[in-house]
């Protein structure tokens, strides 16, 4: 298991790394895909602040798990699939 200290090195590199890509990255024109790190790099930034105690799972759940559950919504009403009897 990592260290608390490692965690925040991580979160501090990530937050700063983050942070300049949002502040001057809109200047810089890129292909669509080409952020994809940058989503996930946010949200593993949170997840790591909620192992950490900083954020309230409340916060967590509502960005990422809440996308994926209008996502879920979507096939279910598209294949009559249910997620509550998905394994």
């Amino acid at each position: 298991m990592r260290s608390e200290t490692e965690l925040r090195e991580l979160i501090k590199k990530i937050d700063r790394l983050t942070g300049f890509v949002s502040e001057f990255g809109p200047t810089v024109k890129f292909a669509p895909d080409a952020l994809k790190g940058y989503s996930e790099l946010c949200g593993m930034s949170d997840g790591l602040g909620w192992v950490l105690g900083e954020l309230p799972v409340e916060e967590v759940e509502s960005g990422a798990i809440a996308d994926l559950m209008q996502w879920a919504k979507i096939i279910e009403e598209r294949s009559g699939k249910k997620l509550d009897d998905y394994e």
